[in-house]
């Protein structure tokens, strides 16, 4: 008589809950994955908008303390930095600003300029408080110190 050896085997049924078992997981996978890219695109963008200003006002404090001749120019809303050898120009729009030949994507709200002090509409300047608004508002304010020199020259102009 022979006999009769059974293979272990796993029966159709079994085999189809694995199936759907595994369909379920790579489901709820795929599904956590969207989210965390949807998250990650927010961050992305977050960051992004926040390195904008950041980048600004590292440009803004580095240009008033370069260069000793600030104006603003208000009939073209102009803001120019000299020193004898170098030039740099900002040119606020309202979706963004233009620093010589960058653009830095920033929505401009509003800017006050002053002089020792006091606000001016334009001419020459020594500080900046700007307005921004890049996903949430943002309010930037720069400074250079003055020398005695310069505060001399304005206070004899006012006499």
């Amino acid at each position: 008589m022979k006999e009769c050896h059974k293979v272990p085997a796993a029966t159709l049924a079994e085999v189809l809950i694995v199936l759907a078992i595994t369909t379920l997981v790579v489901g709820l996978a795929f599904a956590a994955l969207n989210l965390v890219q949807g998250q990650y695109g927010r961050i992305k963008r977050n960051f992004e908008a926040s390195l904008e200003v950041q980048t600004l006002e590292q440009q803004l404090w580095i240009d008033f303390h370069r260069h000793a001749d600030i104006n603003y120019d208000a009939r073209n809303d102009l803001l120019a930095f000299s020193n004898g050898e170098d030039q740099v120009t900002y040119r606020f729009e309202k979706d963004h600003i233009i620093r010589n030949a960058d653009t830095l994507a920033v929505e401009n709200g509003s800017g006050s300029y002053y002089l020792l002090g006091e606000s001016v509409t334009s001419g020459a300047v020594d500080a900046l408080k700007l307005t921004i608004s890049n996903k949430r508002q943002v309010e930037l304010f720069v400074f250079k110190q003055n020398d005695a020199k310069q505060r001399t020259a304005h206070e004899l102009s006012h006499q």
